[in-house]
């Protein structure tokens, strides 16, 4: 019964988030920007099972009935019932599936607390509504509700709104948890807040809420409500609400952000408003889409963040146990020591010590009490026998050294001094005893001369010890209070080298950077950053420090085996562990370390240390090596990242030229330049002439590879300073700073002749001679702007054309 309820349910709520979807839809064709039954079934789905299916395609089957009975075109109810169970078909499955990925690959219950699940969750979410997309878009093609031209854009149109309802709706339903009670304990409320990061501060945050709330507000209905381009400010908004609330108000306030946006959007405004409604639904759509996929992976980002400080902040809670132990310790063995003082000087109140009388002229002690050949375990007749060999045969070689030493300080003693000393004297059992002495001046002779020394003797031989383990134990605590100062530097260091990597714009930089901050890490250790070349054949040094770095600067990846094992390898004994091939075999060191740079499951390079000293090259200082590596890795990784992505937003992808985007840009700049600087500027328009009979006649891959082969003869042709862009279609165009009529008509003549010679070839299949025409216009001669001089250079292109083409014309105005 409540298996059946919850069908129901589903059904009802896929109809009416249906019904509500379709009044979002601005387009002639009714096409939605968010498809929100998508996501709620999702969620639906990973909440309650795969047993909720049914009322999923319940649900959709009703709806696209009573929308089919709506439409004015003609259709028979036999279609209708086909077009609907097909797409029902199709709704029904992109939730199941997805859900079945999500369960395969993403850990559960984690979908949205780690940036690589995001990542998944987001590929899952497009693979899966692909299926949809087709079955749906197919069947209504076959059905001739839509026709066949409008194929491609519908596709989109509908596989970006299943997604965009996925990344908004179902991350809030799936992250909604009640209020739990809690107990007010004190001690866990103190331990929560130390794990809390400073922006998660919960001071005044009903207040920050209903201020962020207004202000998304605000900056959304200013900008599709009163069409002040002023959208960008969501970022730092949703980039606030990450930081300050939970996933659940970061996707309340994303369905806000698109809500208002699909409305003001279909009412004409906001910055996606575009002469076609088809540009601007697909404008609005990747917008939605990249602020909630910014925001779900940011906040996977910050929750990873999270659990890091959680497990340091664990890590040196337990730190702090072990120090609070160890002191404990130490309190106690300082305590037993006090007692034992104790207990050894009521000892001495109530027994008397070892007392003796030395002559200092016979060199024998004249007098001891029992207690000396008792506590060393002799008996009186043979320390008797000993004679003046007594202390030569009890007393340790080094203290007996210094005897004579003390009693020459003697004779400049006052009456009533007492000179101290302790000594090590032999027992019987050939155990060594310390002893401290308290000795004065006994008798003197009529000169003042001293004769007779009268000294006690205790025994300290516990106190020794004691005090030993002492020393033993500080000399412990202070090698791990230099361990973890050592340990907190080099997190200090890593930081450091993190925001360097991060400031930095070019991998250029970040080699130049390297050695100067791995270094410090590093005393007395040489080394180098050795990068794989784009070829994956050579390993190059791009940074080193250190003096003796005893590894080849360039090497292939073979010759060495931290590259070949994919894992660190560590060089302990020169003379007994396998050596790599790139180290210099006539000043190998002794010990060195190779560990490979990965990122991303790629090999980009290998983290090489050596030393002469063992000490320096720790199995501490391999760990941190090993994070030094993980670290540069992903940064440099990063850092490339970010220039290919800098250098596809300039270069058109064909051809190699840079784009139409960056030639109007760099036009403007070397017009300002070439107007303050009093120069010329020339530019050269080219179109391939014939160019529709190679694609009629080859095919349109032909006339790409035309237009690839052209491309990178433009780029060998040309100077560094000169801009090879692509206009549009086959024209292409030349920015020459600097050149004037004369040089710019001879650079056109030699490009045209150049290009009748390139053979170029689809396959195996050449095709033809390729000839270009060009039109040729300078600054200031043909015009003071940048359309004036475009406009002059393909009026003069358009007379090649018409005067024959394979020719240079130049504008006469």
């Amino acid at each position: 019964m409540t298996r059946l309820v919850i069908i129901i349910t589903l059904a009802a709520t896929y109809f009416c988030t249906a019904q509500l979807g379709q009044k979002l839809a601005f387009l002639p064709d009714n096409l939605s920007a968010v498809w929100i039954p998508t996501g709620i079934t999702l969620a639906a789905i990973l909440l309650l099972g795969y047993e909720v299916w049914p009322g999923i395609a319940l649900g959709s089957f009703l709806w696209l009935m009573w929308e089919l009975q709506s439409i004015t075109l003609p259709t028979s109810a036999t279609v209708s019932l086909a077009v609907a169970s097909s797409i029902t078909v199709g709704e029904t499955l992109k939730p199941v599936l997805i859900a079945i990925l999500l369960n395969r690959f993403v850990e559960r219950g984690a979908i949205f607390k780690r940036v690589e699940n995001v990542g998944k969750f987001v590929l899952i979410a497009s693979i899966g509504s692909m299926i949809s997309a087709v079955i749906a878009l197919t069947t209504l093609c076959l059905s001739s509700l839509i026709p066949w031209s409008d194929y491609g854009f519908t596709w989109w149109s509908w596989w970006l709104s299943s997604i965009i309802s996925i990344l908004i709706f179902t991350p809030l339903l799936l992250t909604y948890k009640p209020k739990q009670v809690q107990l007010n304990n004190h001690q866990t409320i103190q331990q929560q807040e130390l794990l809390i990061l400073p922006f998660h501060a919960s001071n005044n945050l009903l207040v920050e809420g209903v201020l962020l709330f207004m202000l998304v507000l605000m900056v959304s209905l200013c900008t599709f409500g009163g069409g002040y381009p002023v959208h960008y400010f969501l970022v730092s908004l949703i980039l606030w609400s990450v930081l300050r609330f939970g996933k659940q108000v970061v996707t309340l306030l994303m369905l806000t952000v698109s809500v208002i946006a699909i409305v003001g959007t279909a009412e004409g405004f906001g910055p996606f408003i575009r002469d076609s409604h088809q540009e601007s639904l697909f404008l609005l759509q990747f917008f939605i889409s990249a602020m909630a996929v910014t925001a779900l992976v940011l906040s996977a980002f910050l929750n990873e963040l999270e659990e890091r400080v959680q497990e340091r902040t664990a890590t040196i809670e337990e730190a702090n146990e072990k120090l609070l132990v160890e002191v404990s310790e130490r309190q106690r063995v300082e305590e037993a020591l006090r007692e034992s003082q104790h207990l050894i000087q009521r000892i001495a109140d109530s027994t008397p010590n070892v007392l003796y009388l030395h002559d200092l002229n016979q060199k024998r002690n004249i007098y001891a009490n029992r207690e000396f050949p008792v506590m060393l375990g002799y008996q009186p007749e043979e320390i008797e026998k000993m004679g003046t060999a007594l202390m030569q045969n009890l007393m340790h070689s080094e203290d007996f050294a210094k005897l004579s030493e003390r009693f020459q300080q003697f004779d400049t003693l006052l009456d009533g001094e007492i000179i101290e000393s302790e000594y090590r004297l032999r027992d019987k059992y050939g155990e060594w005893r310390w002893f401290h002495t308290w000795e004065t001046v006994f008798t003197k002779t009529g000169s003042g001369s001293p004769v007779q020394i009268l000294g006690t003797a205790q025994e300290i031989t516990e106190r020794k010890q004691v005090e030993e383990a002492l020393r033993v134990v500080n000399e412990q605590l202070a090698d791990w209070v230099n361990e973890l100062e050592q340990r907190n530097q080099e997190m200090a260091l890593l930081s450091k080298i993190n925001e360097f990597m991060q400031a930095c714009a070019k991998v250029e930089e970040a080699y130049e950077a390297i050695s100067a901050l791995v270094a410090p890490l590093f005393p007395e250790v040489s080394g180098g950053i050795f990068i794989m070349n784009s070829s994956k054949h050579w390993l190059e040094a791009v940074a080193t420090w250190g003096t003796n770095l005893t590894s080849s600067t360039l090497f292939k990846p073979d010759e060495c085996w931290a590259l070949r094992r994919g894992q660190p390898h560590w060089v302990k004994n020169k003379d007994s562990d396998v050596v790599c091939q790139h180290c210099h075999n006539h000043s190998l060191p002794n010990q060195s370390l190779c560990i490979p740079m990965m990122a991303q499951g790629e090999t980009l390079g290998m983290l090489y240390l050596n030393t002469t000293n063992s000490e320096k090259l720790t199995k501490a200082k391999k760990q941190l090596a090993v994070t030094v590596a993980e670290q540069i890795s992903l940064s440099l990784a990063n850092l490339q990242l970010r220039e290919r992505l800098r250098n596809q937003s300039i270069r058109d992808p064909l051809t190699g030229l840079f784009n139409r985007r960056y030639m109007e840009k760099s036009l403007q700049q070397e017009l300002y330049r070439a107007e303050r600087n009093k120069k010329s500027l020339g530019l050269i328009m080219l179109d391939i002439d014939h160019f529709k009979k190679f694609n009629d006649n080859f095919g349109h891959e032909a006339g790409d590879m035309v237009l690839q082969e052209l491309g990178k003869f433009l780029q060998q042709s040309v100077r560094k300073s000169d801009i090879a862009c692509r206009y549009g279609g086959e024209e292409l165009m030349l920015i020459l700073p600097e050149a004037s009529l004369e040089n710019s008509k001879q650079r056109a003549e030699e490009i045209r002749s150049g290009v009748k010679q390139l053979k170029v070839h689809n396959g195996r299949q050449c095709l033809g001679q390729v000839t270009i025409s060009l039109g040729v216009a300078c600054f200031p001669e043909q015009g003071l702007s940048g359309d004036a001089i475009i406009q002059a250079a393909d009026t003069a292109l358009y007379q090649a054309k018409k005067e024959g083409r394979d020719r240079t014309v130049v504008y006469l105005g």
